[in-house]
């Protein structure tokens, strides 16, 4: 019985980080950021105290200013990791923050959210890595009702490029005055480069 004992909490000390607040001891449970949708496809049950943390530096290659051209379109893109905590219950996840400009081939101005807070509705947020453990999946919502959807981004080159897809919201109903083309890609690959 010792033994399991010694086992288990040996196991659980590579997972586990301990720490006290206001003389209460609270476990965090940490599981490696990458492994989040792990837990959302096969239903897993979060505890209380997870921390989806960027443990093995996952989200690092994608921090930076990125630029690429696209459809007589020039895209300056930033990224930034940060902590979210949730308001709901005792659970924080390592994600990306997303901002963005885009201009024409006038170098006009279509959209520009780079001094936007991380609270606004424009500024993109990730979710989660998919299960091949390097595309990161970001919700996009912009000005126009049709302007939503999924971004899809991978990095490559030992990091100095990425690629961006843009896969719409199908399930999005937009009245026909509310149509606008979109101004990320759809369903195409763009190619940007880190600065």
């Amino acid at each position: 019985m010792k033994i399991i004992l010694a086992i288990t909490i040996i196991v659980l000390s590579y997972n586990c980080r301990a720490q006290k607040t206001n003389g209460i001891i609270i476990i965090e449970n940490i599981i490696p950021v990458e492994k989040h949708i792990n837990y959302l496809e096969n239903e897993i049950e979060i505890y209380d105290n997870s921390y989806f943390k960027d443990v093995n530096d996952k989200l690092t290659s994608f921090e930076g200013t990125w630029i690429g051209n696209y459809d007589n379109k020039a895209y300056e893109i930033q990224i930034e990791r940060y902590t979210y905590i949730s308001s709901i219950r005792p659970l924080k996840i390592d994600k990306l923050s997303i901002k963005y400009k885009i201009t024409d081939a006038q170098n006009n101005i279509l959209i520009n959210t780079l001094n936007f807070s991380n609270d606004d509705t424009l500024t993109l947020n990730g979710n989660y890595f998919l299960s091949n453990e390097e595309t990161y999946q970001v919700n996009y919502v912009g000005y126009e009702c049709t302007h939503a959807g999924n971004l899809f981004m991978a990095t490559f080159n030992a990091g100095t490029q990425m690629n961006l897809i843009m896969i719409p919201d199908s399930e999005r109903r937009c009245s026909q005055t509310e149509q606008a083309p979109q101004i990320f890609p759809i369903n195409q690959k763009m190619i940007l480069t880190k600065q």
